[in-house]
């Protein structure tokens, strides 16, 4: 494999970090929001939980960690959603995991299903979606190797994990003390290399680990057509595009880095988020656009277990759009705070997962984007 090249990233949005309590970047955006109307699309049984995990193949896919099996699964009708099936069981036996996340790849229509304990990759499993019932039968799911390495962190979140190829797997971890934000393997090899693609330069001079700790808390999502992953952080509100080019070159633009506030801990070891620290984006991504969500509340507020507009504090009614070129397109503003939410491929709807303030259950709002 050629070497790779880093080439330094630059922001396209105002200064590096908004000043607590001030407007955020994405904020400011928004002020021209498109409103839009939301049809409430109910199931025909319990929605567990508000964590859509993805849209592929017309069935919606949710997680429950309080519930066993975690995976449930939806057919959109319409304005209805049909339970189809649940799977995936906690367990050390076969087709099992004791740490379940998930990771889904539209490129190649299939899903990863992996443990994670202490920052290692134990059970991973590949299934195809073609056909979607493939998910409901353990037979037809392929057991993958990860390599492992003394020192190194995998992120323990959803959507870690892109495949450049068939078998080149890049993914959000790095060594403890190293720098990089991705590191890469291959599919039965042994080694994991890290990847030029330094952790944001976020000018916090806390531990490396500290440092690997705050920004392994995100997720990852490829471009269906090309190699273009988006990376966000689960604390501040941080987004890069991240480019592979040819002999693997890479290149990168920041979307918005109201970065995470943080120091070591007391302990000198662990993390510590401050007070005035923004709880974390959540994304989407379809091959023309990128959607970002906001939390829209600080640690601070979050600590008072204040809520949003009535609702949890993880909700929003603000979801902002950029292509993946990294230009900013347009922002909408739902009639109803999601928690969650996917997009159809053709950036038609979006679905978001929501709640009765009444009885606190949970369903499903769907939003035309034709407009």
């Amino acid at each position: 494999m050629k070497q790779l090249i880093p080439v330094f990233f630059f922001c396209v949005l105002f200064t590096s970090c908004s000043s607590p309590g001030s407007k955020t970047q994405l904020q400011i955006l928004g002020k021209d929001a498109i409103s839009l109307t939301g049809i409430p699309v109910y199931s025909d049984s319990i929605l567990w939980g508000s964590h859509l995990i993805d849209f592929m193949d017309g069935k919606l896919i949710n997680i429950c960690y309080q519930k066993q099996p975690f995976f449930w699964t939806y057919r959109l009708d319409g304005d209805s959603l049909l339970y189809e099936n649940n799977f995936l069981y906690m367990g050390e036996g076969p087709n099992e995991i004791l740490y379940p996340s998930c990771h889904s790849d539209q490129t190649n229509q299939q899903f990863f299903f992996y443990s994670t304990n202490g920052g290692k990759i134990g059970r991973f499993y590949k299934i195809s979606v073609r056909p979607f019932s493939n998910l409901y039968y353990p037979e037809s799911w392929e057991n993958m190797v990860c390599p492992q390495r003394k020192n190194f962190t995998w992120s323990g979140q959803n959507n870690v994990f892109a495949l450049l190829n068939d078998s080149t797997v890049v993914g959000l971890g790095g060594d403890n003390n190293g720098g990089s934000l991705l590191s890469m393997f291959t599919f039965g090899g042994d080694t994991i290399i890290d990847l030029p693609v330094s952790l944001p330069d976020d000018r916090n001079d806390s531990r490396p680990l500290v440092r690997r700790d705050v920004y392994n808390e995100g997720s990852i999502r490829k471009r269906a057509s090309a190699n273009q992953i988006l990376y966000y952080c689960h604390k501040g509100n941080y987004a890069e595009i991240i480019t592979f080019g040819e002999d693997y070159m890479i290149t990168r633009k920041v979307l918005v880095n109201d970065y995470p506030l943080y120091e070591n801990a007391k302990d000198g070891l662990n993390r510590s988020y401050k007070r005035k620290c923004l709880m974390g984006l959540k994304a989407y991504t379809t091959n023309r656009f990128i959607y970002l969500f906001s939390c829209p509340l600080r640690l601070e507020e979050e600590l008072k277990y204040l809520k949003y507009k009535g609702y949890p504090s993880t909700f929003n009614d603000y979801i902002y759009v950029f292509d993946w070129d990294g230009n900013y397109i347009k922002s909408y503003f739902l009639d109803t705070p999601v928690d969650y939410f996917v997009v159809n491929q053709d950036d038609s709807f979006l679905l978001g997962s929501t709640c009765d303030l009444e009885t606190g259950d949970y369903y499903v709002k769907k939003f035309s984007l034709n407009q």
